[in-house]
């Protein structure tokens, strides 16, 4: 099947969209038509008098307000069924209502909160059973980084919460970042997805195209001069305050909407109250153990190229031609990379589809999980093989080419001086990469948090993660450890291939940065569809500017 492209057509559509895959225009002719009652007419010239950024119109406040108006949460006005549930060793805020095929929501980010989907898919709990959770890191639930923020904890504790909540197949509908984690849940877990909804998500692809955006397009020059000046004034109140991170980004967040920069994804004005909302309550996250920029960082390692040309799994993509976040290619990138899926495209909406047309968002989406039938265990069984296959095909020279003589007696080298490690030798040489593993490893024994800030300076290593990153040394060891060139650049990449001591075959690269005559530890790159060189350059640059604002940092 190939792409299916509706069209909601109140207004013209940007011939970028014409192009998408192979179109089949299944729309309505006529407002009359598509919009059925009376109440949906009234809504529909409600939304139309609404400002929005077509308007072009520029509010700048006097100054700088510090009292957020105090809003009740909106979850506070529904009827849902609130809870927590312990996943194994980290509990999850959860709320459910409606019966019916399950679906659960993700929110996006890296970040934010279930609070973005309140009050609009409260309508669509009458034909279904809806799930609405927070990430761990986010919002009402655990603050628990265990082995470290990543997509695949994410993955991992979205199907514990499944497994929980005693649901054997589910609707997974992932919005902006959220759309990146249901796709890379798919494609770990596919027996347990009835159907998989894309809103404007993140695509998981590594093309240049993508970081480029929009979202400065109708923001005004004197607007953008208001939100950086008022910024600077509220951070020199919270230092000379000492405020919580998190009073200073709820602050920012609301003098900068009210101040234009609700622009940058929504495609209507919001009030002041929504505007409270999302300043209290949408940006809620680990700020203390960089939840946001861990997990940036993770969806940097996983490209989803190709990885959904043979998926069974329903998919329906939902795109909205004023999400401002990414260039107008993004959608054609984004289908293309799911030749089976359908697609709704949106004309008169945002970032968020389901409060800007939700007319026509939960009737294509109604119409879509009406429709759901079961995935043969057969296709479900081919494609994750296929999936394997894919992560198994690894395009990198040091690994095709054998290993010689001087490479093997490093990694001899190495598993016996991991043994005096481990039988309390100390041990601290930087002058390479497997020195470095061997170090940190000998400095995590010992407890020791000034060595181990001088290997793996980029990340904080705490009494409370401390036995995590042992186990970690400990769980891998040496595959592949190409000897790194003799007259390293600084902020050069290098890498070493591990592999499991359990089943001997390749499960991780631990990447290593040089600098000032050290090889850095700078974390690790767990399969599947990782590879390092994809994001060398990227590496390089952002290892670079924090050496720049760290001069001090040895």
């Amino acid at each position: 099947m190939k792409n299916k492209l509706v069209f909601n057509q109140f207004h013209f559509v940007p011939l970028l969209l014409i192009f998408l895959m192979t179109i089949e225009v299944n729309a309505q002719t006529n407002k009359a038509k598509d919009l059925k009652s009376n109440k949906s007419e009234k809504n529909y010239v409600a939304m139309e008098k609404r400002e929005s950024i077509l308007d072009r119109k520029v509010h700048i406040l006097d100054s700088v307000i510090w009292e957020i108006p105090n809003v009740p949460r909106l979850c506070d006005k529904l009827k849902l069924q609130k809870k927590t549930i312990d996943i194994g060793g980290c509990n999850l805020y959860v709320e459910e209502q409606g019966k019916g095929t399950p679906i659960v929501l993700i929110h996006g980010g890296p970040g934010s909160t279930h609070i973005e989907f309140h009050p609009a898919f409260d309508q669509f709990s009458k034909f279904a059973r809806i799930i609405y959770y927070d990430q761990r890191g986010c919002g009402l639930s655990d603050y628990k980084p265990e082995e470290g923020y990543s997509v695949l904890q994410a993955a991992n504790d979205l199907d514990r919460l499944r497994e929980k909540l005693g649901i054997e197949k589910w609707v997974v509908l992932g919005f902006s970042y959220g759309g990146f984690l249901a796709q890379y849940y798919t494609t770990l877990f596919p027996e347990h997805v009835m159907g998989l909804v894309i809103v404007n998500g993140s695509t998981g692809l590594h093309n240049s195209v993508l970081q480029d955006t929009r979202s400065r397009d109708f923001i005004s020059k004197d607007e953008r001069s208001a939100m950086n000046r008022f910024r600077k004034e509220i951070s020199e109140k919270a230092k000379n305050e000492n405020w919580s991170e998190e009073k200073e980004v709820a602050t920012d967040i609301y003098n900068a909407f009210m101040n234009g920069d609700w622009k940058r994804q929504s495609f209507y004005r919001p009030t002041e109250e929504e505007i409270a909302q999302a300043a209290l309550y949408s940006w809620k996250n680990d700020f203390k153990n960089n939840f946001n920029g861990y997990m940036g960082y993770s969806m940097r390692c996983i490209n989803l190229k190709g990885l959904f040309d043979e998926c069974p799994v329903p998919t329906l993509i939902m795109e909205s031609v004023w999400d401002l976040t990414w260039e107008e290619s993004k959608a054609h990138l984004l289908a293309k990379n799911h030749p089976n899926a359908g697609m709704v495209v949106f004309t008169r909406s945002g970032h968020s589809p389901f409060e800007d047309e939700p007319e026509i968002f939960f009737r294509a989406l109604k119409d879509f999980t009406g429709k759901l039938k079961p995935v043969p265990d057969k296709l479900i069984s081919e494609y994750k093989t296929f999936v394997q296959k894919s992560a198994d095909k690894y395009d990198d020279p040091y690994l095709s080419s054998p290993i010689s003589d001087a490479e093997a007696r490093e990694i001899v080298r190495f598993q016996s001086a991991f043994k005096g490690i481990k039988e309390g030798e100390k041990y601290f040489d930087l002058s390479s990469p497997l020195n470095s593993l061997l170090s940190l490893y000998s400095a995590c024994r010992d407890s020791d948090y000034t060595r181990i800030d001088k290997i793996k300076p980029t990340y904080k290593v705490t009494p409370e993660n401390l036995n995590l990153f042992i186990s970690w040394c400990e769980d891998f060891y040496p595959w592949r450890a190409p000897l790194p060139p003799s007259k390293p650049n600084p902020g050069q990449i290098w890498p070493v291939y591990m592999k499991s001591k359990e089943t001997d075959k390749w499960v991780d690269t631990f990447i290593f940065q040089y600098w000032n005559g050290s090889w850095e530890n700078q974390g690790n790159m767990s399969r599947p569809y990782v590879n390092w060189r994809d994001l060398e350059e990227w590496m390089q640059n952002e290892y670079l500017i924090y050496r720049l604002q760290n001069p001090d940092k040895k």
